[in-house]
This record gives structure tokens, C-alpha cells and sequence, in this order.
């Protein structure tokens, strides 16, 4: 059953197994729905025999794995005296005292000015030490924790089976006001109705609720350093440093003041009937229904950051949708001497029903109803509904054929269509043949006693991908207002373009693989290389401003991605005492590459598309350092500022890519790409009798990040992040000089690329698990503790929050990463 949206509703604890499809002709029988690759989660479920009861429980602590390295009050006082020497507002021989700094400070305050004359002895003498300083962003932050229940019950006989299972989970987030706590509930059971007729589901009922709160870490760590929470009575300063930009992030920290809270209720279900039909035949109707309600209640009320003393708002925002899937399968199977036939046919349905109604409000008469009574205010700002429907037909059939259990062929064809796409384009057909030859079982090959298997795969197969918004070839209308005659009035407008010729993105991938085992699968393992490439790829293009239009959805054009994946799995040491180690890696290499767009191998600038380089590319000048003061950077500077620059030393210096003496949009070149080069991962187990032990690596190397480098603002309006700046004492070449009358410093991009290789240790769990000696007097059958610690250690040179969610073209990540210890318990009756 496809699994879409909310990947949080399913409880790790009920999952069985997670494998992921590489063969192209095992991904290509899920045509669409394998686009972007399959990942099959398999459920636990329901099995014959003793009935059995177990209780997993863990709880842990979490902080912050990395938070941003913000400058404190003396630091922050420095910059500003550089920022105003910059601007000629400061005595530029360096000299201090307290009269020139508090002239400094461009939004005036008795606090921030307190902390600067505490810098200052009776002698007038500066000591940066004594500076009051106050770290707003740790403020924001906490310890968290995490606690799960999970308890299961399993029994049956080979004419019933059933397994339920009820969880827990609750997460208090590392930033104030952020958790997260969901229920889930599961019953799996199968019937046999007769020795032909067998039938069974699985449902699965999950209600959360997610209190998000607002951006209040980011929105912290720009405030003055200098500036405090709480005057001398203890209550909140509403503006520290009277800058109408800048609230006093505490209020955030309380509810009574800002929510963002999202209720959502799921139930999913998997249901089937089996039926054999004898000589060969079987049948098989699934049936999955999805059904989800979500509201997202948001209210800021007076105090908040986002309202800064004005009018509280409030909204209410649910939405409802049902998806269900139905299949018809069926099969045969025959077996003539060493020849196996196996033949499937489906008959698939897909639907979805969505429904959104919204309504936003301000100025609430009381703000403790947060967004319960929306209709007590003052103003409606906003009502909104929506209906969206989608649907697919598909259609499959698959041969299957062996010889001797030594050559194999498989041929799929899958028919999909497509109700997002415009008429004359619903349908579309995905081919797929995969060969394989096992090696291991000709007779030459008997006399290799070292190797246990070794098996060829090569394989073709079509997946497609019709990912555009339901109606979005069909176009739309905005409202909009006009004047007619001096008198308001509302009217409509083209919003969207209308595209009647678009058709499926499709993506064939050739692969060629092997399956190897050694020395009685002490080492065993695979290699997988393939091409793909996708044709008719579906974008959304930006247009000129003065078509009236942002962008257009097209088939712009074709990618090719070429790779090699290497999963190696070893038992390193087994001995007679019991003692083992085992190690599991893996490698994995993609190149992304556009072939061609809709004006051919023709570059588009605009959106940032290359011939030949990955989709998601960085485009921008790059950093060549900082303007200085050398003979060399004069002259150069003198060149270009004759050509229209305005560079001076301590600023950004944006390399001259033609060397023309010109700074221009010329100048930008491709930087990088967030695809990396290579991902590799390795686990190792050692377990010695009831002792187990774990580790996991994960490394990613070569992708580049537009980084969280924005926390770079070097102004006095907003802190900054502590960094190495240029000043006519300090030939700092990384980042330039603080000045009054820049909020920004020109060039500033440049900064924001960075590499953004790592290498992770993502978890580090110790075991142990009682001797059965001893849990058969206490009447268990199973008891297992243990202790895990999950992201410890990250060893890069990123100087953003975390590399590993630098995946989006910004790679910006506002709220820090966590680590956490778990202490845990497996106990089962």
C-alpha cells in the first residue's frame, strides 16, 4: 500500500524490515510510484504458535548537537566600534571610552547602556570583561527528553492468527515550547476460512499532536548581547534595545503568548483476500484506506515576537482527506521438470479526496482562547476552502521464467494513468526485463569450494513520474482589486499559466549487478552499476516579470544520472566461546548530469539549470578573499572601481572570472552542487554471550551547502556570528570589515558556500541480555537492557548547524540538531 505523507504516524516499533529496491526491473513494476525509487517497509504481523506478550520501553535526554557561535557583549561592543571607525563616526587611532561607545549605540537603551559603562573602572579605564553580556540564543534552548511504551501481543494457530500492539511516544524538543507526543494502535489478524480461502488486515489508528511554537531559536540569536530579558523588578523588557525590529524572545517562550499547534488523526489500513483457485491459479484483492484529519491551530498574541505590541491574530486551518487503494492479482504458477512458469496480472486503483477549510482573524478580545473562538474577533483577515481529487489507473502484467534454478528472466509491462495530466497525455506504458544468471550452481563452478554464490543480475527498466499539482495543467484565476469609478471593487486575473502539453516525466535505468558469498557467507555481498536517464523532466521554469507570470510548469528537458553502489556485509570473528563481530558497509556514488532542456544543450541562467551539471547547482560569484591593503589589491581595486566598482580594503573581493577588470554578472560561475560525490556508511556488531555492542558511521563528502551563514550580519542592528573580521590591524582574508551603513556587507553570498563533507557517528548503543537461567525464574522469556547514544560525534569543517540536512538548494536549517542517551528495556513473556 503506498505509504504518502506524515512518515512520523508510522511507530518504528511495529516495522518488521525495511528494504530497498535497486534492480530497475523491480522498481519498474511500481511504474510512478517508483519515480524517485522504492523503499518497501514491511509491518510486523500475526503468526501461528505460543502466545506471547512484550514491552519495549526507552528514555532518553537530548541537547543541542551544535548551536550557532553567536558573539557575547564584548565582542559585539568591538565589532560596533569597527563598524562606526568604518563609517568615520569613531576615533579611528582605536582609543576607547565611554562617551564614544554609547554613541555607538544606534537603538538606544538604559540596559545595553548599563552593560557598556560596566566595561569601565573609576579610572575610565575599559576592561572588556566586565562588559554585561547576556547569550539570548542559549536562552532559547533546553534540555530535552524522549520517552516510548510499546507493548505487543501475538498468538494463534494455523487457523487464526492475531497480533496487537498499543505505543506511546512523547518528545520534548531541545527549543522552548516545541514537543511532540503520539499514541499508536495496531491489531493484525488472518483467518483461514477454508484451505482455500484465507483473509486478513492489519489497521493501524495513530493520533498526535505537535506543538511547533514559532522561530524562536533563529529570532534569539539575533539579539544585542548587550541587552537583557528583565529590568530590576524581574519583568520582562518588551523591547532590550528599543529597535522596533527586536521583541523580547522570552514571551515566545510561553503559550499563553505564541502556539502553533497541529492535532492530527490517522487511520490506515491493509486488508486482503486470498483465494486458490487450484492448478496454478490464485487470486488477491488488497485493500488500503488512508484517512487523516489534521487541524493547525496558530495564534501570536500582543506580546509575541511576531507582534511586537500590535494586534494578536489567530488562525484555524483543518484539513481531511481519504485515500484508498484497491488491487486485483492474479497468479499462476507451474513447475515442469526444471522449468518454472510464474505469470501475475493486476488491476490497480488509486484516489485521493482532499479537503481544506481555513479562517484567520486579529484582534481577539482575550487572548487565552488562542485560536478556539476565532469568531470573537474584531477583524477577519482571511477565509479560505479547498477541494482536491486526484486519481490513478494502472494496469500490470509480469512473466516469470527458470531453468534449472541457474537462469532466470523476468518481463514486466505497466500501464499507468494519470488524472493530473491534460487530456491526451493521462496515459503512459513502463517496460521492464531483468536477466539473471547464477553462476554458482553450473557445474564448472562446483570445484570452488571458497565461494558459496555468485550470481549475474542485468536489468532494464521505465519508471515515470507525473508529480504536478492536481488541476495544474488547467491553469488559474487570483482575486484581485481595482477602482471603478473611485469605487472598490474585486475582479480576477490569470494566475497561472494553462500547459495542455504536458506529459509523463520517464525514467529508464539500465543496471548491471552482482551477488557474491564467501567462506560459508562469512563474507557476502553486492555490486550494483546503472544508468539512468529521465527524459521530459517536469519543472517549474521561471519567466520574465513582464509576462505577467512567475513560472511556468514544463517538460524542460532530460538528466542522466550514472552510479555504482557496493553493500558489503562480514563475520570477522566467530568463535566456539561465543564471541562475534560482524561489520556491514556500504558505498554509493552518483553522478547528475542535464543532457538537454527545451532549447536543447543550451544552458538556462535564469533558473540556474547547466548542461552537464546536477539540477540543484549553486550559481553565484565566488569568494576570492578579502580586499587589502597590499600594492597588489590597490592597483587591482583601482582597475576595477574605474569600471564602475566601488570596492575599498576590507571588503569582499568577488573573483574576476573573465579578468576583464570588471565585476558584472558575468562573473558568476558554477560552485557546486548539494550532490555529493560519494555517501558510504559502515556498522560493526560485537556480541559475547549476553554482552552486545554497536557503532555506526555515516559519511557524505563532496556536496556543497549554502550554509546558515546568514547569522553573518557585521551591522549594529542584529548580533552576528563571532568571526575573524577584516580591520587595518587585523589582515583577517575571510570575512570584511563591520560598517555602520551596511546592514549587509556587498557580496555576502560568497560567504554562504561552504563544503559541507562529514562524517557521523550516528549511534553507539551497549546490551546486555539476561542468561535464560535467569529469566525463567522470573518467568520471562526474554529481558534485554540497553544503553544508546545517538548522534555523539560529527567531525567536519561546516560551519553551519548541521551538514546533513543541507539537502535543499538553501541548506539553511534554523534549529539546531540533537543528540541524545537512551536507557532501554525488551522484555518479553
Amino acid at each position: 500500500i503506498p505509504f504518502n505523507r506524515w512518515i512520523n504516524d508510522l511507530n518504528p516499533a511495529d516495522i518488521e524490515s525495511i528494504e530497498i529496491l535497486k534492480d530497475a526491473s523491480a522498481t519498474a513494476i511500481y511504474g510512478s510510484r517508483g519515480a524517485n525509487g522504492v523503499i518497501l517497509i514491511t509491518t510486523k504481523k500475526a503468526r501461528s504458535g505460543k502466545a506471547e506478550i512484550s514491552y519495549d520501553f526507552y528514555y532518553g535526554f537530548r541537547s543541542a548537537q551544535k548551536a550557532y557561535d553567536m558573539m557575547n557583549g564584548p565582542q559585539y561592543l568591538e565589532m560596533l566600534r569597527e563598524a562606526g571607525r568604518a563609517s568615520n563616526l569613531y576615533p579611528q587611532d582605536g582609543s576607547v571610552n565611554l562617551a564614544d561607545d554609547l554613541k555607538l549605540m544606534k537603538y538606544r537603551d538604559q540596559w545595553s547602556d548599563e552593560s557598556v559603562a560596566m566595561g569601565y573602572d573609576d579610572n575610565g579605564v575599559y576592561h572588556a570583561d566586565r562588559v554585561r553580556s547576556f547569550d539570548w540564543g542559549e536562552a532559547a534552548l533546553q534540555t530535552g527528553n524522549v520517552m516510548s511504551h510499546q507493548i505487543n501481543f501475538t498468538g494463534g494457530n494455523n487457523k487464526a492468527m492475531v497480533m496487537v500492539s498499543a505505543g506511546y511516544y512523547t518528545d520534548k524538543g531541545i527549543i522552548k515550547g516545541q514537543d511532540y507526543e503520539r499514541f499508536s494502535f495496531r491489531v493484525n489478524a488472518e483467518y483461514a476460512v477454508t484451505d482455500w480461502l484465507k483473509i486478513g488486515g492489519s489497521t493501524a489508528f495513530t493520533p498526535s499532536v505537535k506543538n511547533a511554537g514559532s522561530n524562536i531559536y533563529l529570532n534569539a540569536t539575533s539579539i544585542n548581547p548587550l541587552a537583557i530579558p528583565f529590568d530590576e523588578d524581574g519583568y520582562y523588557i518588551d523591547q532590550p534595545t528599543k529597535d522596533t525590529y527586536v521583541w523580547n524572545i522570552y514571551y515566545d517562550f510561553d503559550r499563553k503568548n505564541v502556539i502553533s499547534e497541529q492535532r492530527r488523526y490517522r487511520f490506515m489500513g491493509s486488508f486482503y483476500l486470498d483465494l486458490n483457485l487450484g492448478s496454478g491459479f490464485k487470486y488477491r484483492m488488497n485493500f488500503g484506506p488512508d484517512f487523516g484529519l489534521l487541524r493547525t491551530g496558530d495564534f501570536a498574541g500582543v506580546k509575541s515576537w511576531s507582534k511586537k505590541g500590535g494586534l494578536s491574530t489567530a488562525s484555524d486551518k483543518s484539513e481531511q482527506y481519504m485515500t484508498y487503494v484497491l488491487e486485483n492479482l492474479l497468479y499462476y504458477d507451474k513447475t515442469i521438470g526444471k522449468h518454472k512458469f510464474g505469470a501475475t496480472l493486476m488491476q490497480s486503483m488509486e484516489q485521493e479526496r482532499r479537503e481544506d477549510l481555513s479562517g484567520e482573524v486579529s484582534d481577539l478580545p482575550y487572548e487565552h482562547q488562542k485560536f478556539y473562538n476565532i469568531g470573537s474577533a474584531a477583524t477577519i483577515t482571511g477565509v479560505g476552502s479547498d477541494l482536491v481529487q486526484w486519481r490513478m489507473l494502472s494496469y500490470m502484467g509480469r512473466l516469470n521464467y527458470s531453468f534449472a534454478e541457474k537462469y532466470l528472466i523476468t518481463l514486466t509491462g505497466r500501464f499507468d494513468g494519470a488524472s493530473r495530466l491534460s487530456e491526451g497525455h493521462k496515459y503512459t506504458f513502463f517496460p521492464s526485463a531483468a536477466l539473471a544468471w547464477r553462476i554458482s550452481q553450473e557445474e564448472f563452478f562446483r570445484g570452488v569450494t571458497f565461494m558459496d554464490n555468485l550470481k549475474l543480475r542485468l536489468g532494464y527498466g521505465q519508471t515515470g513520474n507525473s508529480s504536478v499539482d492536481p488541476y495544474g495543467t488547467l491553469g488559474a484565476l487570483a482575486r484581485t482589486t481595482y477602482s471603478a469609478d473611485d469605487t472598490p471593487a474585486y475582479g480576477y486575473r490569470p494566475d497561472k499559466l494553462y500547459n495542455p502539453n504536458l506529459v509523463w516525466e520517464k525514467t529508464g535505468q539500465y543496471n548491471v549487478g552482482i551477488d557474491f558469498s564467501f567462506l560459508k557467507g562469512r563474507i557476502a555481498g553486492s555490486v550494483d552499476a546503472y544508468r539512468q536517464k529521465t527524459t521530459d523532466l517536469l519543472l517549474s521554469r521561471q519567466l520574465p516579470t513582464a509576462s505577467g507570470f512567475k513560472e511556468i510548469t514544463e517538460n524542460v528537458g532530460s538528466t542522466r544520472n550514472t552510479g555504482i553502489e557496493i553493500a558489503l556485509n562480514t563475520i570477522n570473528v566467530d568463535t566456539k566461546d561465543g564471541f562475534q563481530w560482524s561489520t556491514g558497509f556500504m558505498f554509493y556514488a552518483n553522478k547528475e548530469e542535464i543532457v538537454s532542456l527545451y532549447k536543447g544543450k543550451v544552458d538556462d541562467v535564469g533558473n540556474k539549470w547547466f548542461i552537464g551539471q546536477p539540477v540543484v547547482t549553486h550559481y553565484d560569484y565566488k569568494f576570492d578573499g578579502i580586499w587589502q591593503t597590499s600594492q597588489e589589491d590597490k592597483d587591482k581595486m583601482a582597475k576595477i572601481n574605474a569600471n564602475g566598482g566601488t570596492f575599498r580594503a576590507g571588503q569582499i573581493k568577488p573573483a574576476d572570472a573573465d579578468e576583464n577588470d570588471k565585476i558584472t554578472s558575468d562573473d558568476r560561475v558554477i560552485l557546486g552542487s548539494i550532490v555529493p560525490k560519494w555517501t558510504a556508511s559502515m556498522t560493526n556488531t560485537f556480541s559475547y554471550k549476553g554482552l552486545d555492542f554497536s557503532f555506526f558511521f555515516y559519511a557524505r563528502y563532496g556536496q556543497m551547502i549554502q550554509s546558515s551563514s546568514n547569522r553573518l550580519t557585521l551591522d549594529t542592528r542584529t548580533n552576528s556570528l563571532n568571526v575573524d573580521y577584516w580591520t587595518p590591524t587585523n589582515a583577517s582574508n575571510k570575512y570584511p570589515r563591520p560598517d555602520r551603513n551596511e546592514q549587509n556587507p556587498p557580496y555576502v553570498s560568497t560567504l554562504t558556500y561552504e563544503e559541507g563533507s562529514f562524517l557521523k557517528l550516528k549511534s553507539l548503543t551497549l546490551g546486555y541480555t539476561l542468561p535464560s537461567s535467569v529469566t525463567k525464574k522470573i518467568k520471562m522469556d526474554r529481558c534485554r537492557l540497553y544503553v544508546t547514544a545517538e548522534n555523539p560525534l560529527v567531525f567536519t569543517d561546516y560551519t553551519g548547524l548541521d551538514p546533513e540536512n543541507g539537502s535543499s538548494r538553501t541548506g539553511e536549517v534554523t534549529t539546531p540538531s540533537t543528540k541524545s542517551l537512551l536507557i532501554g528495556l525488551n522484555v518479553s513473556f
